[in-house]
């Protein structure tokens, strides 16, 4: 609803390089403040020019840490561990085959209860990119499990202990994209069609396995796209088109005196509905250092299971219940944003390069899906809230490099006009007004292989609402960390880190620990790794 993030694991190229039929990372990191010791390794080997391989292992297990008044934050222990395999197939030079797997394991204290989180993932990758302009073919296929499980409570108990949850998802994408000339015009166009669903099973507990907390159910989503960018002269218009057909279907079961007048017992839903998402994108190239652009985008999201079928009693004795919603609606988005790109080469130093990127956004998101507080904040459920629900605000990303001295600047303003009954399901959804962020290193010696810097991030206080807290502000707080890399000629480095380097006392933003009368923020804490790269 308000943007993506694009981040991928390592691939066989970023290891193998300068002709090399192997590569690899190996890492190890030990720090004070109970983070201990991590330890990585990761390889890649080209047998010929058809098959490759990639594996890799992490493990961390940190401890519990102080917090910057040197007061230990319980339960923050963790023990992960996690793995990845990887096989490429080239025939040649037109057809790729890519297959992976992921898996990850981790022990950890949330919600009252030691858990325990395990998640594999399957994935499969085909790519036909032949001499042809009007040909770049691209499919994905994927696998995920998410098992989450509930073992005891701090006493060795607990009435959710054995609750699992189990979350298997399943997808594809199918793309094109073709490059073509309309005269004068320029066009690339990149059109196909995804599909993502998830089926989500639920164990309440031991003493009882069904029925209670968080109903199971399935929802699927089929989506059909097009993105074509026509480029005359200085310009570039993107249009963009999406239709989005989603399906819901589950059962729970309700109590007596509900506050949405559902009738006590179980229920089930079975329902579908479809939208469709236009966009629109004009950016102007009047010359090489600068790019303004507008764009105006509407998304939609559908109610998930979780939000839909969410019931049950809070464990221990809070006396807090939570009510499904049957009723719940999709959002809708209309956001449009407008900014510019900057680019510098040679601005004080015939080596330096100075990037920027500004822009303000705009979004008016209608059914807006939060949890609400009913009785003294002894209900809660899901609600579509009435009326427009607005989220505005500026960023600023601005990066300068001259080789001996480099520097970034990230800074966001965002005005958040949400429903005053919003509450989050336990952690608040609210964002801090301002955030700042900020890195600033030199490099030394021969080839710069010493860097040394310092980075900043502040953020501002933030008011959540008087029913989520008294008061209704959480304090803003600012972090200075510090840092030190060397690099020796047979690719093995040595960095050094000390991050909140004057161990403030804080709770991060947008977060929270129950019943917690602490500052959560982790102290000063001293990190040293070592990474050879082979």
């Amino acid at each position: 609803m308000a943007g993506s993030v694009n981040f991928r694991t390592y691939d066989i190229e970023d290891l193998i390089q300068d002709g090399k039929t192997y590569g690899g990372i190996a890492s190890a990191t030990y720090g004070t403040n109970g983070a201990g010791w991590s330890e990585s390794l990761i390889g890649a080997y080209r047998f010929n020019d058809v098959f490759s391989v990639l594996g890799g292992i992490s493990k961390a297990d940190p401890g519990n840490y102080d917090n910057g008044n040197g007061v230990q934050v319980p339960y923050t222990e963790e023990d992960l561990l996690s793995g990845m395999l990887k096989f490429e197939i080239t025939p040649d030079e037109d057809h790729t085959f890519k297959f992976s797997g992921i898996t990850y394991d981790n022990d950890f204290f949330a919600n009252s209860y030691f858990q325990n989180v395990k998640n594999q993932t399957l994935a499969a990758s085909y790519s036909y990119t032949p001499d042809n302009e009007l040909i770049d073919f691209r499919a994905n296929a994927y696998w995920n499990r998410l098992k989450m499980k509930y073992d005891t409570d701090v006493r060795g108990g607990g009435t959710a202990a054995g609750r699992q949850i189990i979350d298997t998802g399943k997808g594809f994408d199918i793309s094109n994209t073709s490059l073509f000339d309309l005269g004068d015009v320029a066009v690339r166009a990149n059109y196909g069609v995804e599909y993502f669903r998830d089926d989500y099973d639920v164990i309440n507990s031991t003493a009882r396995p069904s029925g209670g907390v968080n109903g199971g159910g399935r929802n699927a989503t089929t989506g059909v796209f097009s993105t074509t960018t026509f480029t005359y002269g200085i310009a570039d218009l993107t249009a963009g088109l999406r239709y989005d057909h989603y399906s819901l279907d589950g059962s729970g079961a309700v109590v007596a005196g509900n506050p949405i007048g559902l009738p006590a017992g179980p229920y089930t839903v079975d329902k579908s509905d479809g939208h469709l998402n236009p966009s629109i994108t004009l950016a102007l190239n009047p010359t090489d250092w600068f790019q303004p652009y507008v764009t105006y985008a509407e998304t939609s999201r559908p109610p998930t299971v979780n939000e839909t079928f969410a019931g049950g009693t809070h464990p221990g004795s809070s006396g807090q219940s939570f009510f499904p919603n049957p009723f719940l609606e999709p959002e809708i988005s209309k956001g449009w944003e407008v900014g510019a790109n900057f680019s510098f080469d040679g601005l004080l130093d015939s080596s330096d390069s100075l990037r920027v990127k500004a822009n303000y956004f705009h979004n008016r998101i209608d059914n807006y899906i939060t949890a609400a507080m009913l009785g003294g904040g002894r209900q809660i459920f899901f609600v579509n809230n009435p009326g427009t629900s607005t989220v505005q605000g500026f960023e600023l990303q601005a990066a300068y490099d001259a080789g001996f001295v480099f520097g970034d600047l990230a800074y966001t303003y965002t005005d958040s006009k949400l429903p005053s009954q919003i509450n989050g399901f336990g952690v608040q959804t609210y964002l801090p007004d301002t955030i700042v962020s900020a890195t600033l290193g030199a490099r030394f010696l021969e080839d710069q292989r010493l860097t040394v810097g310092t980075r900043f991030y502040a953020v501002s206080s933030a008011d959540v609402g008087a029913i989520n807290r008294t008061p209704p502000t959480v304090p803003g707080y600012g972090l200075v960390d510090m840092f030190a890399n060397y690099k020796f000629e047979n690719g093995f480095e040595v960095t050094a880190t000390v991050t909140n380097l004057f161990d403030k006392a804080y709770t991060p933003s947008s977060s929270t620990i129950a019943g917690s009368t602490i500052d959560t923020g982790r102290g000063r804490t001293f990190l040293v790794t070592a990474k050879a790269k082979f």
